[in-house]
């Protein structure tokens, strides 16, 4: 069981109430006036991330993203051009989970996806 700290209470909401993945500088930037050193929430996210409460991803530029762990997980369409970011409804990748444990006999336990692209008002501009 974690200790509950200042800091991983206050980094547990922000990712809480985020409608999206996050990096650690935007939790860092939300974080400002509680006086918390980015060193801190990197330290926090590495934490949350063993131990299963949040999940890691790596952008299109390289950026860690990092989202809480949900059952249900998601996977995320992004523009390259404004980065909006849109949440799919469902997960593309249960039938070939199924798949690949089939053919391979390997047991798929996670996974992330963003699909990258041009969304419909970038295409218009």
């Amino acid at each position: 069981m974690l200790k509950n700290t200042k800091t991983r209470s206050n980094v547990l909401n922000i990712l809480q109430q985020a409608k999206e993945p996050l990096s650690p500088s935007a939790i860092f930037e939300k974080l400002k006036d509680k006086k918390i050193t980015l060193s801190s929430i990197y330290r926090t996210l590495e934490t949350f991330t063993k131990e299963g409460l949040i999940i890691k991803d790596i952008d299109q530029k390289g950026t860690a993203m990092y989202a809480i762990f949900k059952e249900n997980h998601c996977h995320y369409l992004e523009c390259k051009k404004c980065h909006q970011k849109i949440e799919l409804q469902f997960c593309p990748y249960h039938k070939i989970n199924s798949q690949i444990n089939k053919k391979y006999n390997f047991q798929v336990d996670e996974h992330n996806m963003v699909i990258y692209g041009i969304c419909d008002k970038c295409k218009k501009c």
